[in-house]
């Protein structure tokens, strides 16, 4: 934890200083303490994805830039009049969440909320737990497809027709293939026997149904953060069909 904790302090003080800001400037536009930033810059505290995710917003970058080195060299500066300029971009070797929902207009509050949480990413819908495993696994009417270019994570809800969310689960940990892939629940479901096979499934987060921003808020930057702690998958590339 030391070691992210001091990449992600000279990465943050490295964005900073690009900026020709003060830590007092990036204080008042992140709504932090300055002594708070400055010790998060000496790698002496580990800031919560609350706090990343004010920084982020304050320096007008994506949360990859205060991990991936690649990403601050190349990181644009903040141009006046960019649609896309402060959006969150899971790490470029994701680009695409696959959201399973069979209700399109729980699908649409699902969209919404990403679109609101800055998230640019392409959103593939399957309406049905069967449509998502042939998807995910390349077989049926996806077995033109290479497993190399399945999606980067899962929105997954948990009634589903065919095939129910917690089988599709069952399916993704148990292949050694998809085991590491990040999956978030969506459910209407108080079932407390649901929820703890989504624990013991190993889920990310669970999100009640009806989808709202601030559960997307809270939960979304978590869903990169975790990609870009894992050694990286091959680079998925589904394109709608």
């Amino acid at each position: 934890m030391n070691r992210i904790c001091n990449l992600v302090g000279k990465r943050l003080r490295d964005l900073r200083q690009r900026r020709g800001w003060s830590q007092e400037k990036l204080a008042e536009k992140s709504e932090l303490h300055p002594t708070y930033i400055g010790s998060i810059e000496r790698g002496q505290r580990n800031p919560s994805l609350v706090t990343l995710a004010k920084l982020v917003g304050a320096l007008n970058v994506s949360l990859s830039a205060l991990f991936n080195k690649a990403s601050l060299s190349s990181e644009p500066a903040p141009q006046t009049g960019n649609k896309d300029a402060g959006r969150i971009r899971l790490d470029e070797s994701i680009v695409e969440i696959l959201l399973v929902e069979d209700s399109p207009s729980e699908a649409q509050l699902a969209i919404r909320a990403l679109r609101k949480c800055n998230f640019s990413n392409q959103v593939h819908i399957a309406r049905d737990g069967a449509e998502a495993l042939e998807l995910i696994f390349c077989t049926g009417a996806y077995a033109h497809r290479r497993m190399d270019q399945g999606p980067g994570a899962v929105l997954l809800d948990l009634g589903l027709p065919k095939v129910d969310g917690l089988e599709v689960l069952r399916r993704i940990r148990s292949d050694s293939r998809t085991r590491r892939m990040p999956v978030v629940v969506l459910t209407s479901s108080r079932s407390e026997k649901d929820l703890r096979e989504c624990r013991k499934l190993g889920v990310m987060d669970y999100i009640t149904k009806p989808v709202d921003f601030e559960q997307f808020s809270l939960t979304m930057p978590r869903l990169e953060l975790y990609w870009l702690l894992l050694k990286k998958p091959p680079r998925p590339g589904i394109h709608s069909s």
